[in-house]
């Protein structure tokens, strides 16, 4: 009759096979609870301060506008589409009709001190601008005659 040690490989597969099938119900009841927690996790949808509902939804692409919702947090779009009626929020705006897009860039304006006299640029936000080019006539705030002096007698050395 043959004998066994502790460190025969048959009696230390019987022992994690034996210790499998003790676990074997724990583990199933481990990952219900996981699921179950995940399930709760994602059926709480974080609230939006602003949601701007039913808009003509322009991306910026170039592609034609789609009808849907923007929800805002923190000053920053939380979420893009078709949201659901009991989506929760502070403020909900109804812009039917109305078109919804992200800034606008004036690649060619003429600034040039206006952000100096106004700031906060309300002229060019109430059009939906948030980004403005400026210089590209050859006036600039910089000192772009010294710095393109020193630039050349650098690069002329």
């Amino acid at each position: 009759m043959p004998t066994f040690s502790l460190n025969d490989d048959a009696v230390i597969l019987r022992y994690y096979s034996t210790l499998g099938a003790t676990l074997a119900p724990m583990r199933h009841v481990l990952l219900f609870a996981l699921l179950l927690f995940a399930q709760a996790l994602s059926a709480q949808t974080p609230k939006a301060d602003i949601l701007i509902r039913n808009g003509r939804l322009y991306d910026g692409t170039g592609n034609t506008w789609t009808l849907g919702d923007v929800a805002i947090r923190a000053g920053r779009i939380a979420a893009v589409g078709r949201l659901p009626a009991d989506y929760p929020a502070d403020t909900v705006l109804d812009a039917k009709g109305l078109a919804v897009a992200p800034g606008f860039i004036d690649v060619h304006t003429h600034i040039e001190d206006d952000e100096v006299h106004q700031p906060t640029a309300d002229n060019f936000i109430y059009d939906g601008v948030t980004t403005v080019v400026t210089g590209n006539c050859g006036s600039s705030r910089l000192p772009l005659g010294a710095i393109l002096r020193c630039w050349t007698a650098y690069a002329c050395r």
